[in-house]
């Protein structure tokens, strides 16, 4: 980075007050923002396309460049939270006084002819990624934020000499994260055109986000690849068959070339390519698991000569392929892997990134991995969109909250369904089933993947059989098939990977265990062929059977009768102002269970129940009767105290005896009801019939699956 340490900070700087646009361009150049003639909204990115920092409401921001129909193409006002997050398609919106900064020394309120300013363009895709919003994990945004205030830190102490005290400079730096992002990006992007005269590394204009670049590879010519920092992270800045910079690094030497064929990977976050490995070893790279990054594979076992096929956005490389001729074109949809698995000749083949509407949002498509009855684990969180599973955490006890939970959120805030299954000692996942069965009237065919334990609990990831008989089904029964995917060793772990499938699959596959894994006894896993069949009658005594939801349910259901303690989960998103979407209780033998929807890093404190009751309170509406349960309602607090007549003005309360079991209902949009039943123990086991007709299934070599998501209805 430059060395001008005052520069960078810039302290000195008068930048305008947030409401001062004094010195922004004439009024007639823009549209605004009033309540008298709001014909529509802008559905914002949610981040500075300059510095990247999350806007808060009210924060004042302009567009160049306007999306949306009946907006104008220069738009200033106000920030405010979308309904809907867009994931494309969405307005690109800047801090003014982000642009301010980069305005010392880039024209960009000048120029008012064009419909979007080139510079302020070039420099948002240097930031972010390309073409669309990526949401990064938060421990990325967390990491970013961590170096930005050190760096600031460290450039006050030397410019003051270490008058102050680091806690001081800590706290200045706080304020001032946003403009240090923004001067990097600012400074890279100015710096670059003075760094590099090869006219390789120039984009051709400023239209496009990134440019194709080719060399060939014959192995007689070495390569060097030089590196650049963004922020403290280290990305791949060019590629070149001579050494143009001492810090060039050599990439490929002919002097140890054995003439093997060659693997190629990069890993990638959603900024650019942080690493490059040509090898001739067949051993995958490091399986080191980072947060928001990927692999890719290029090649494997291919033989020299061929040409390397690079993107550039002018300061880092974005993509990578390899083809066999100059002639030949890049496929640039290469699938994307959390972690490799040991042997990547014999792994089951994924399948081909869709042609559709997420083609270039590949990072979205990534193969996961998840390590089931690793050690230490306490719980799973599962994160399903749209009816597909996207993300497992497998959360430990040492982890912190939110480890690895925001990777999978990617800006969703519609069609969601957080599940999460606490672990107790000794408890595993034995095994996985998978049902099928026909949905409503027209006969739509739903997969629900079972996570069931060796302490005989299941877990439904998906609709419950009782939401197959829509409003007005006249159907008495339903035929469901179960498939018994998986059963898991008794000692040691597993890893599955999985991956989105087409436009509404998600594919399954399993690691075999190495000769070492099988030596100690560990087993394998165990897939199986066949399928049972089982006859449900219709849900006569569900207190939902006549679809109150008007579209598809899940259910989670715990025992009340020997609850310690109750901790309630609020909403991650600001819908409804942060309901209360699930509880997790835990019992006097320390065992836990959820009803709703639980997010580990979204808890409260626990509070002991101390009296056998607990009050469950809604906002209480003006002339509304009360329903019966379940009670569809917002709920906003849960009491271990009976509330006092004030609070009573307020809410309406809920107040459950604990004894019996509470059913916890809710689908993707956030709709919930309470079906607390104090004369009934355990819910119904739909495996209980299942289970006693397994003799019916066959044992099979271990395969890949591909199970098809559940509809949602919307």
């Amino acid at each position: 980075m430059d060395s001008d340490h005052q520069e960078h900070l810039d302290v000195s700087r008068d930048v305008s007050p947030d409401n001062d646009f004094s010195g922004d361009p004439s009024d007639d150049d823009f549209g605004y923002d009033s309540e008298e003639e709001e014909e529509e909204r802008p559905k914002f990115y949610p981040t500075c396309g300059l510095c990247r920092f999350y806007f808060e409401p009210g924060d004042p921001v302009c567009i160049f460049g306007s999306v949306g129909k009946n907006l104008p193409f220069r738009w200033k006002g106000e920030y405010a939270v979308p309904v809907v997050e867009p994931r494309r398609n969405g307005e690109k919106a800047f801090h003014i006084k982000c642009v301010d900064l980069v305005d010392s020394r880039i024209s960009v309120w000048d120029d008012h002819r064009v419909r979007f300013n080139p510079y302020l363009h070039r420099m948002s895709m240097i930031s972010g990624s390309i073409p669309y919003f990526i949401q990064p994990p938060k421990s990325f945004t967390n990491q970013r934020d961590r170096w930005l205030r050190n760096s600031i830190t460290k450039d006050l102490q030397y410019a003051l000499r270490g008058r102050l005290p680091p806690e001081i400079c800590q706290t200045i730096a706080s304020y001032c994260t946003q403009e240090r992002a923004t001067q990097i990006i600012r400074d890279l992007w100015l710096g670059h055109g003075r760094r590099y005269q090869t006219e390789m590394m120039i984009p051709l204009d400023y239209t496009y986000p990134t440019r194709s670049m080719m060399i060939p590879l014959d192995g007689n010519c070495p390569l060097w690849i030089r590196y650049t920092e963004m922020e403290g992270f280290r990305y791949v800045e060019s590629i070149s068959c001579i050494q143009q910079h001492e810090s060039d690094e050599l990439f490929f030497s002919p002097d140890d070339f054995a003439g093997s064929p060659l693997n190629i990977y990069f890993t990638e976050d959603h900024r650019g390519i942080r690493q490059i490995v040509i090898t001739e070893s067949n051993t995958p790279p490091s399986k080191y698991r980072g947060a928001g990054l990927h692999w890719a594979i290029c090649c494997r076992h291919q033989k020299l000569p061929f040409c390397l096929r690079f993107k550039s956005d002018g300061i880092k490389l974005r993509d990578f392929f390899i083809t066999a001729s100059e002639r030949r074109s890049p496929n640039w949809d290469l699938r994307r892997w959390a972690t490799f698995p040991r042997d990547l000749d014999t792994f089951p083949q994924p399948p081909a990134i869709c042609d559709g509407y997420d083609r270039n949002l590949s990072y979205y498509d990534a193969i996961q991995a998840i390590d089931w009855n690793a050690p230490d684990i306490c719980g799973y969180y599962f994160y399903i969109t749209d009816g597909e599973l996207r993300g497992i955490v497998a959360v430990k006890e040492q982890d912190s909250r939110t480890s690895h939970v925001d990777e999978y959120q990617h800006g969703h805030l519609s069609n969601v369904v957080g599940i999460y299954i606490p672990v107790g000692h000794g408890e595993r996942v034995s095994e996985l089933w998978l049902r099928t069965g026909d949905y409503g009237d027209d006969a739509i065919e739903a997969d629900t993947l079972i996570v069931r334990t060796n302490k005989h609990r299941n877990c439904v990831l998906g609709l419950d059989t009782s939401s197959f008989w829509l409003r007005f089904d006249s159907k008495e029964s339903k035929k469901f098939t179960y498939k018994k995917l998986a059963s898991f060793p008794p000692v040691g772990q597993t890893r599955m990977f999985y991956s989105r499938s087409g436009h509404s699959k998600t594919w399954l596959a399993f690691e075999k265990p190495t000769n070492l894994e099988a030596w100690l006894g560990y087993g394998e896993i165990t897939t199986w062929t066949g399928e049972i069949e089982v006859l449900l009658p219709f849900p006569h005594d569900e207190p939902t059977s006549n679809n109150i939801f008007h579209n598809n349910y899940l259910v989670a259901s715990a025992p009340l009768h020997g609850v310690r303690s109750v901790t309630a989960c609020r909403s991650w998103e600001n819908d409804f102002g942060y309901r209360i979407v699930g509880l997790l209780l835990t019992y006097i033998d320390g065992t836990q269970r959820c009803v709703g929807q639980v997010r580990p890093d979204h808890l409260e404190a626990p509070m002991e129940v101390r009296s056998g009751k607990i009050w469950l309170g809604s906002w209480k509406w003006r002339g509304e009767a009360r329903r019966t349960v379940p009670l569809i309602r917002t709920i906003k607090c849960v009491r271990v105290i009976e509330p006092e007549p004030p609070e009573n003005k307020v809410y309406d309360y809920l107040e459950m005896q604990m004894t019996g079991r509470l059913d916890w209902y809710f689908d993707h949009v956030g709709s919930s009801g309470l079906a607390p039943r104090s004369d009934v123990g355990e819910r119904h086991d739909e495996m209980e019939a299942v289970l006693d007709r397994q003799s019916h299934l066959r044992e099979s070599e271990i395969k890949a699956f591909d199970i098809k998501n559940w509809p949602v209805r919307k």
